[in-house]
């Protein structure tokens, strides 16, 4: 075999420590995404509260947080009049034969979704990052290979 061409690769034990620890991140991220959807349905629960023009009542109550696994969570409400106060209902008529002549939208969902959208990212990368540390491995670059990029 006077021909053969032969390149071997493998990981150093630094390396192979460092990879070793992502073993461990989905559960890890998952706890932290818990969090964050915690923070986040909590801060826009605050922000859409803030854009009501009216003050407390049944529909500023009903706006909950439902946190459903990891990677899903809604803030909202169930209350049946919440979308014509939020987009308006002018010149129609309920179920109850009322006629809105005037009723325009307070648009406190879609303000809300506007303004939180950049916190909300804040937050999901801080968990992101907070994943990271717990596994030891934020802010250190990998053997071979520099900070920021590949060799």
């Amino acid at each position: 075999m006077a021909d053969v061409f032969l390149i071997s690769a493998g990981f150093d034990q630094t390396t192979y420590e460092q990879i070793k620890q992502f073993s461990n991140f989905q559960p890890l991220l998952e706890e932290e995404l818990l969090k964050a959807h915690e923070a986040a349905d909590s801060y826009l629960q605050v922000t859409a509260k803030g854009f009501m023009p009216w003050g407390p009542g049944p529909l500023m109550d009903s706006l909950d947080i439902n946190v459903i696994d990891p990677y899903h969570s809604e803030m909202g409400t169930d209350v049946i009049y919440a979308r014509r106060r939020n987009w308006g209902f002018s010149g129609m008529t309920d179920s109850l034969g009322r006629f809105f002549p005037n009723d325009p939208g307070a648009f406190y969902m879609d303000q809300t979704v506007d303004t939180g959208r950049f916190k909300v990212g804040d937050i999901f990368e801080t968990a992101l990052e907070a994943t990271l540390a717990r596994l030891g491995v934020r802010g250190q670059s990998f053997a071979g290979a520099p900070p920021g990029g590949t060799p």
